[in-house]
């Protein structure tokens, strides 16, 4: 579906288990926010900007497996940076412990703890706990925030966010979603 030269897409949305890390971004720091986004950014695939003719089974196997190890030093180097300046308010990013989250390729939702009026911005880090994904780096909008059934749930929509690590998002939602399915076939049998 084309809407004002934009293409608008469906997203799958899937409960997953991640840890977030998130501060609020004043307006006159929203720019600065949008670099930092671009800036630690984990590019595609290692073999994706090579030409897979004229690579070797092997040889792209130990990519793949470099890659893994790529995105293993991303984490660990968060996770000392969060060491490094645990009980620092100001630090980024401190992530809380592992949540619920309703994800899908165009943000997500649930009890963030977040005190923000709708509208404001929120820069993120995306933890999904699965090896192969690296830290997904965006600035959100808060949607909706209600207090409801002694739940704080927070909505937000990605506003700034790399399109290899929304398709991430959408690929995870979709094996989430699959896993789930064959979980659920199982089951009936």
């Amino acid at each position: 579906m084309e809407v004002q030269g934009v293409e608008r897409r469906s997203f799958y949305r899937v409960d997953a288990v991640a840890r977030l890390a998130c501060r609020r971004i004043d307006p006159a720091g929203e720019d600065a926010a949008r670099l930092r986004v671009r800036a630690r950014h984990v590019p595609t695939e290692i073999d994706g900007a090579l030409d897979e003719a004229r690579i070797a089974p092997e040889e792209r196997a130990a990519l793949r497996l470099l890659e893994r190890i790529a995105f293993g030093l991303d984490r660990l180097g968060a996770r000392l940076d969060e060491i490094a300046h645990r009980g620092d308010p100001g630090a980024y990013p401190v992530f809380g412990e592992p949540r619920i989250l309703s994800l899908s390729g165009s943000g997500f939702s649930g009890e963030l703890g977040l005190r923000c009026e709708p509208g404001a911005l929120v820069e993120i880090c995306l933890d999904l706990l699965e090896p192969r994904l690296p830290l997904i780096h965006a600035l959100a909008s808060l949607v909706r925030h209600e207090i409801a059934e002694g739940k704080d749930v927070s909505a937000l929509s990605f506003e700034e966010i790399m399109e290899v690590d929304r398709e991430r998002i959408v690929q995870f939602a979709i094996r989430t979603q699959s896993l789930s399915l064959r979980e659920r076939s199982g089951e009936e049998r």
